[in-house]
């Protein structure tokens, strides 16, 4: 009967210590997804507040805010097919309406630029700026051809291919002002197209391993973009409540410090009563010598009398 009750015993204390690995478990993993869970919706909310950023200042450019939504929506199916991520791309393409491009030219130039570019995130932005700034200004610069070569690209490479004429001498043309803005943007255009280097540069490197995860990592975001849209109206009226809590709060303060009285402050603060009966306190306080627990006691009695007397 003995061994009976031990080995009853025994398994007992087994399937209690089985059911607390078990119950120890499933609290860990509990745990983990709703950290998960959480961190998932910090980054929604975030990536959401990126693009709403973008939204509004597409519509503050076009203004229009269907014509902002119809050029995103055309960034973001570029973005899905290549190696270049939606944000990035809304970047770019906010640059060059700052900077006056048309609208109807954003999409071609963003494209032409991107296959030049290479999938290169860094590349792609800084011939942007460049690009942009010489179409602004209207002028071929030294400054913007520069920026053009340390991104890969040298415009004057592909004219001197077509005309014959060797760097040197087309140098020295843009030192002359006789190189257009024309010849720089065509040869872009041929660089990019049919024949060009570059033509379908883009579509190559987003069959790549690189490009097809660049593509999925987009895609990621923009969910998380999208899952953060459903639910910023509560997040914005939880933003707002909070405001008004804190606002609340400080006002309250404010007014407890006021009917308490700032004890850093002397007579100037208060006015001709509690400024008197507090010189008063504070000698009788002095002649008396009482501590200073006491001192400040008699110090706050007397400033919240006089406050209510004034009153």
């Amino acid at each position: 009967v003995s061994n009976q009750t031990s080995m009853s015993s025994g398994k007992n204390g087994l399937m209690g210590s089985l059911m607390g690995a078990a119950s120890s478990a499933r609290m860990f993993w509990g745990t983990l997804v709703a950290s998960g869970l959480y961190q998932f919706g910090e980054a929604a909310i975030e990536a959401r507040s990126r693009i709403e950023q973008l939204e509004v200042s597409f519509s503050t450019l076009l203004g229009s805010q269907a014509q902002a939504n119809a050029l995103l929506q055309e960034i973001r199916e570029y973005g899905t097919v290549t190696p270049y991520d939606t944000e990035g791309l809304a970047q770019a393409a906010r640059l060059m309406l700052s900077y006056g491009m048309a609208t109807n030219k954003v999409m071609p130039t963003l494209r032409m630029l991107g296959d030049i570019s290479m999938g290169d995130k860094e590349k792609l932005q800084s011939l942007t700026l460049a690009f942009s700034q010489m179409s602004a200004s209207g002028r071929v610069c030294k400054e913007d051809l520069n920026q053009m070569v340390n991104a890969g690209f040298n415009p004057l490479q592909i004219i001197s291919e077509e005309t014959g004429e060797s760097i040197g001498e087309l140098n020295d043309k843009v030192s002359a002002g006789k190189i257009s803005v024309n010849q720089i943007e065509q040869a872009f255009i041929s660089a990019t197209s049919e024949g060009g280097k570059f033509h379908g540069m883009v579509d190559n490197m987003s069959n790549t391993l690189s490009g097809k995860i660049a593509q999925m990592s987009d895609g990621w975001d923009n969910l998380k973009a999208s899952i953060g849209g459903l639910s910023s109206p509560a997040v914005l009226k939880a933003i707002e409540i909070a405001t008004k809590t804190i606002d609340g709060l400080t006002e309250a303060i404010e007014k407890l410090k006021e009917a308490a009285g700032d004890t850093t402050r002397y007579d100037a603060g208060y006015g001709k009563l509690t400024a008197n009966a507090l010189k008063y306190a504070e000698n009788k306080g002095e002649k008396s010598g009482k501590t200073d627990k006491d001192k400040e006691k008699i110090r706050h009695k007397t400033i919240n009398r006089g406050i209510y007397y004034e009153k």
